[in-house]
């Protein structure tokens, strides 16, 4: 075979240049500029040097096959017009048009990337849910570095089979993190007070969440509100109600207290209504 058509490997270091064109230089070949990119990044890949190199490189900069990334986006978008609530809505759209192998082939491809952009992480979480499986090793990395994407988490999280890895994933950011923001915080909780409540470290995580560094007044009312009569939760609203506070934290203790048999409801509710008055 001759050097000219022998295919080798190069390692491409990819840099902008301040007129926003990107050079791409190899030991084994002439430096190859390509145009007009509509996604930028720095960062360095390897990539066969052949006539295709320049497809391949623009397919990895604009995140995969087009048409399969279009196809995916358009999946997104139909799930995301459903409604973010309207599960079950949701799922018959995932359970008549199925994921093909070609599709799974790529989002697989993305997971196996050592740094996921958000925006692929968020494709990931709203049309894999049927194959949450896929993505558990990659969860801890996106919920600890998308704070934006604690919602979209929390929808997936219906599909994750393993409740305990993920009551010991948020359990181990909310210990190392000293500082997470409002939404983090209760989106943690409406994961917990739906998927989590029945797993070994519900206690632990209550406790993580209600007195974190970061906790506010909007996310510990998530945990008051939570509707069951364990892991002290009836002791702590018992402490709000006894105040007669009329905020975000009275409230919620209040709806909170719906878990309790009715004799123990009423002189609870009672009892904070005549102190607020």
């Amino acid at each position: 075979m001759s050097p000219r058509r022998r295919r080798t490997q190069a390692r491409f270091q990819i840099t902008l240049r301040d007129n926003l064109e990107l050079h791409l230089f190899a030991k084994t070949t002439t430096p190859t500029r390509v145009d007009n990119l509509n996604s930028i990044h720095s960062r360095t890949v390897l990539f066969d040097v052949n006539k295709d190199s320049q497809c391949q490189i623009r397919q990895f900069l604009q995140g995969g096959p087009p048409r399969m990334r279009t196809a995916l986006l358009k999946r997104r978008r139909i799930i995301i017009a459903r409604g973010y609530d309207d599960e079950a809505e949701k799922k018959a759209v995932m359970l008549k048009f199925p994921l093909t192998d070609a599709e799974l082939g790529y989002l697989n491809s993305v997971l196996a990337q050592p740094d996921i952009e958000e925006e692929d992480a968020e494709l990931i979480l709203t049309i894999m849910r049927d194959h949450a499986k896929k993505v558990e090793k990659r969860l801890p990395d996106i919920i600890r570095s998308f704070p934006n994407l604690t919602k979209s988490v929390h929808g997936f999280c219906s599909g994750v089979e393993d409740k305990e890895f993920l009551a010991k994933a948020i359990e181990t950011i909310l210990e190392t993190s000293p500082r997470l923001l409002e939404f983090q915080l209760f989106w943690f909780a409406a994961i917990l007070e739906d998927h989590l409540m029945d797993t070994s470290r519900a206690s632990a995580l209550i406790d993580l969440l209600y007195n974190h560094n970061s906790a506010t007044p909007i996310s510990r009312a998530k945990i008051l509100e939570i509707q069951d009569s364990r892991y002290g939760l009836t002791e702590i609203r018992a402490s709000i109600l006894s105040t007669g506070q009329s905020d975000w934290l009275g409230w919620s203790a209040a709806v909170g207290s719906r878990a309790l048999k009715a004799g123990s409801r009423n002189h609870a509710i009672k009892y904070f209504g005549n102190c607020s008055q």
